[in-house]
């Protein structure tokens, strides 16, 4: 969490979102929430099947990857995290 902290705290710094695509990765989440309350966590409560957390990983990143143009290393129109959890 520490480093973590420190490079989202960086002058260039543009981290939004951490996402802990893992099992009972609740107490982690918290504790990044707890040291940059700014960022937005995603995160598992419970023991989760394999398939599962592979279904919800692929809708959440191909929701934040449909706006990147291959010519820009960020969308200028990129679709908010919110979208993409719903997404997934």
């Amino acid at each position: 969490v520490s480093l973590l902290s420190q490079t989202a705290r960086a002058p260039d710094g543009r981290l939004e979102a951490v996402f802990l695509n893992g099992c009972l990765t609740t107490a982690l989440g918290c504790a990044i929430l707890e040291a940059m309350p700014w960022l937005k966590v995603i995160c598992w409560n419970s023991i989760t099947e394999d398939q599962a957390a592979r279904a919800f990983a692929v809708g959440f990143v191909d929701s934040i990857g449909a706006n990147l143009n291959a010519n820009e290393l960020r969308a200028r129109h990129k679709a908010s995290i919110d979208e993409a959890f719903v997404s997934g």
